[in-house]
C-alpha cells in the first residue's frame, strides 16, 4: 500500500467525509474506481469530448448523449423556454429536462439517463455501467448504437437509442425516444464462468422522461 503523505505538520490527513446512505463517494478529479468484480470495466471520471449529439432543423427535442455511461446526458425542448418571455430561437434559452448546472459542472454525480447497473441472478451489481466508457458503434441522424465489452466475462452488452422524427397520432413531429438493450455472449465458457446469461439489467439515474 502506497505512504499517505503527510500535512504540514507532519501529521497525516483523516478520512473525508462518509458518503450518505446509499450514496457513491464521488472520484478524486483523475481517479479511476475499482471494479466491483474482478475483470469487469473499471469506473473512470466524464472526459470533455464524449457527447454525442442528435438534432436537426424540423425535429422538436435536441437529444445529448454520452459515451461515459452509454447514456442520455440532456434533453433540450426546443418550443419551450427556460424562463416565461424568452425567446425560442435562441438555444440557450430552450427547456432543459436536467438542470445546466448540474450538466456542466462534469462532476461523477452529474445526472445520466437510461443508464443501467448490471446485476446477477442474486441481485449483487456486477457493473454501474453509468461510470464507464461505452464505445460509439453506430450513429446516424436517426440511431445511435454503444457497446460495451466484457471480455473477462465472455459479454458485450449492446444499448441502441432511436429517434423517431414522425409517430402516428402526433402532430407537428415526435417527441419518441426508443431503446433497446441485448447481451451478446462472445465467450460461452466465460460467461457460463462468470453467469453472465443470468445477469439482469437495472435502470439507474433519473427517471422523469
Amino acid at each position: 500500500q502506497p505512504p499517505v503523505a503527510a500535512g504540514e505538520n507532519g501529521e497525516k490527513p483523516g478520512p473525508g467525509p462518509a458518503a450518505e446512505p446509499g450514496e457513491t463517494p464521488e472520484a478524486a478529479p483523475g481517479a479511476t474506481d475499482p471494479a466491483l468484480v474482478e475483470g469487469m470495466p473499471v469506473a473512470v471520471p466524464p472526459p470533455a469530448d464524449s457527447e454525442i449529439v442528435v438534432d436537426s432543423p424540423e425535429r422538436r427535442i435536441r437529444w445529448i448523449l454520452d459515451k461515459w455511461g452509454g447514456s442520455l446526458k440532456q434533453v433540450e425542448f426546443k418550443e419551450y423556454t427556460d424562463r416565461p418571455g424568452q425567446d425560442p430561437a435562441n438555444p440557450e434559452n430552450w427547456y432543459r429536462l436536467v438542470s445546466k448546472h448540474l450538466v456542466e459542472k462534469g462532476s461523477t454525480h452529474s445526472p445520466r439517463m437510461l443508464a443501467v447497473d448490471i446485476v446477477d441472478e442474486n441481485g449483487r451489481t456486477v457493473l454501474r455501467t453509468s461510470k464507464v466508457m461505452w464505445e460509439l458503434v453506430g450513429e446516424n441522424d436517426d440511431r445511435v448504437t454503444f457497446r460495451l465489452d466484457m471480455p473477462a466475462a465472455g459479454a458485450a452488452l449492446v444499448k441502441e437509442f432511436g429517434f423517431p422524427r414522425a409517430v402516428e397520432g402526433i402532430e407537428g413531429g415526435a417527441w419518441h425516444l426508443d431503446l433497446n438493450l441485448r447481451l451478446e455472449v462472445t465467450d460461452a465458457a466465460k460467461a457460463a464462468k462468470f453467469g453472465a446469461e443470468a445477469w439482469r439489467v437495472r435502470m439507474t439515474g433519473p427517471s422523469g422522461i
